[in-house]
């Protein structure tokens, strides 16, 4: 559909808020700050087929260049608030004007609206975060309420993404950056266990076995403990972490091997605790899921005789 002409009847001023304008595409400019890290191509080429067949349906959000903006940019007259892949498709369709809506906004409200336009994206959490580090800059710390506020969110989103970014050096970025753009899915919460380590170099060698593994937030917390270990982190293996699997081993009453340690390796459930008498060998077993007290010295609880019998072996299983 080729692009038609919009008549406007309305006694509004140009710069009234509100108004709906065809403007040459050519006076345009893309904005300053784009709350998306980036734009696939994909997306330019779908919204391109959207409006040779429908049209351009909604109007851009634009907004005035300051006097002084114009001074220093004399070929614009507006700066997109958001649309930016509409803005980009009609370039490439060789559009010559856009429909635009006039926004009254300028400054930090500007990029708030943009920010807002834009929100929902794919992994448009750490696209939160920096907006968040960005508008924290130079502001009193009575700013975080009033900032979680105005995106909606809670103080905790706003103290966390203060951390994260605190400890995030040029190359994390870079990599996260890159991640996202070959389409990986990136978590928040694996990522922001990270911030444990409290140092950005080794979160920097962190966060490639982070990214590499796509782990879960468990995984990456096990990462964490391995590195504070003092390993380093290139060297974690995720099956060597978790341990040597257990072989097998019938339990019987005689064995002074506990129940609890038996409970850590994920070998017999439902044990509350388990503790043995050194003097003559035998084992009380207190089951977690039996009310009625404790068997009597020298029985099995149901549990050890499930682990006796299981003769195929028991193989853990770690949760995600």
């Amino acid at each position: 559909m080729e692009q038609t002409n919009l008549q406007e009847k309305t006694t509004q001023t140009e710069n009234s808020p509100g108004l709906i304008l065809l403007v040459p595409l050519k006076r345009i400019r893309p904005t300053t700050y784009n709350p998306r890290l980036f734009i696939r191509p994909e997306s330019i080429q779908a919204k391109k087929a959207s409006l040779q067949a429908l049209g351009q349906i909604t109007p851009v959000p634009v907004r005035h260049l300051t006097p002084e903006e114009k001074a220093q940019d004399p070929d614009h007259d507006y700066e997109l608030l958001g649309g930016n892949i509409r803005y980009l498709a009609a370039q490439e369709l060789g559009w010559e004007s856009l429909k635009v809506e006039i926004r009254n906004v300028q400054g930090e409200d500007a990029e708030m609206m943009a920010f807002m336009d834009n929100e929902g994206v794919d992994n448009s959490w750490y696209a939160k975060y920096l907006f968040i580090e960005r508008r924290l800059k130079g502001k009193p710390r009575g700013y975080k309420q009033v900032l979680a506020d105005q995106l909606e969110t809670n103080a905790t989103t706003i103290s966390r993404a203060e951390r994260l970014t605190g400890l995030l050096n040029q190359a994390s970025r870079a990599l996260i950056l890159q991640n996202l753009q070959n389409g990986q899915k990136i978590k928040e919460n694996p990522v922001f266990c990270l911030t444990d380590l409290e140092d950005e170099d080794l979160i920097e060698k962190a966060l490639p076995v982070l990214l590499k593994g796509e782990m879960t937030e468990p995984q990456a917390k096990k990462l964490v403990e391995w590195v504070k270990a003092g390993n380093r982190p290139e060297d974690y293996d995720p099956a060597k972490a978790q341990g040597p699997k257990a072989a097998h081993t019938p339990l019987s009453l005689g064995s002074t091997q506990s129940l609890s340690a038996l409970a850590g390796e994920g070998r017999v459930r439902g044990v509350g605790t388990a503790k043995a008498n050194t003097k003559n060998k035998d084992l009380t077993v207190v089951a977690g899921s039996r009310t009625g007290g404790q068997p009597p010295v020298g029985q099995p609880s149901a549990e050890t005789e499930a682990v006796s019998a299981n003769d195929s072996g028991y193989h853990s299983k770690v949760n995600d």
